[in-house]
């Protein structure tokens, strides 16, 4: 069998050429999730920087207040306005839905609590943009509970992300069709 990538990404990223793979998206409506799968053309070396991390159970939730790390590169108005050249990591909570349902930003009016997480440190500008680290992990108890996705212009908290969880079917059915 062929090895699998399986990219996480948000919707607002820009549509890049894939090479050597093929593209599914089960959404493609203004800030929806898009989940991707490639097939590599060769099996990726593990070491200590390329590892495997778990998908949750499909349709898992996450309890407000669990803790969660999300990882990225870039930097926000609140921190640098470039990039860092330091992989950089944050503790952020799982929030309740509502806190992004009813926030104030116009742009929150597109979460959707089946496809979508709320976290962040509402007391606490996060150094995360996500538009800048859109597609990067939001792990749980070392497993793979979200993507970045988007969230405010200014990049201050909450954070919107895409769960997972809602889509280990469809990664479950697209493993099943890969070509041997």
């Amino acid at each position: 069998m062929r090895p699998l990538l399986l990219v996480l990404s948000s919707a607002t990223t820009e549509n890049r050429e894939i090479i050597g793979g093929w593209e599914a998206r089960p959404h493609s409506r203004p800030y929806m999730p898009r989940v991707l799968s490639l097939q590599l053309e060769r099996r990726a070396r593990l070491s200590e920087w390329v590892g495997l991390i778990p998908l949750p159970s499909a349709w898992q939730g996450l309890r407000p207040g669990a803790m969660c790390s999300i990882t990225g590169w870039d930097g926000t108005s609140a921190c640098r306005a470039m990039g860092s050249d330091v992989l950089r990591e944050v503790d952020v909570a799982v929030l309740e839905d509502y806190v992004c349902l009813r926030n104030p930003d116009h742009i929150y009016h597109y979460y959707n609590a089946s496809t979508m997480l709320c976290a962040g440190d509402l007391k606490q500008a996060s150094c995360f943009n996500s538009q800048g680290d859109a597609g990067g992990p939001l792990v749980c108890g070392k497993t793979a509970q979200g993507i970045i996705s988007w969230g405010s212009l200014n990049g201050t908290p909450p954070g919107v992300y895409t769960r997972v969880s809602r889509f280990v079917p469809w990664i479950l059915k697209t493993l099943r069709t890969l070509q041997p």
